[in-house]
């Protein structure tokens, strides 16, 4: 199934969909700064700054279309999202061993 599909947003202009501010996305985004572990995290997995972060969460700003799907993302990988940020390279940690 298409994400479109679960998830239709009606045309608002000709420009294409338009994101509405909503608590779904502030829900959203908090769900996802559980998932990697506050909202600092977050942020830099998305490559924000976290005034912006904070900006969206709190319906200061409009979130853009492609955070929102990365956040998605985030959700759905859970706890893959989260190992992923916290070893960017992939690479074993042999430290512990």
């Amino acid at each position: 199934m298409i994400f479109s599909e679960l998830c239709p947003v009606p045309p608002t202009n000709r420009s294409g969909p338009k994101m509405m501010s909503s608590r779904v996305h502030v829900r959203t985004l908090e769900k996802a700064a559980r998932v990697l572990g506050g909202q600092a995290e977050l942020a830099a997995y998305l490559h924000v700054r976290r005034e912006d972060l904070a900006a969206w969460m709190d319906g200061r700003k409009t979130l853009p279309t492609s955070i929102f799907i990365t956040v998605l993302d985030v959700i759905a990988s859970g706890p893959a999202t989260a190992r992923a940020a916290e070893n960017p390279t992939g690479e074993a940690d042999h430290a512990k061993y």
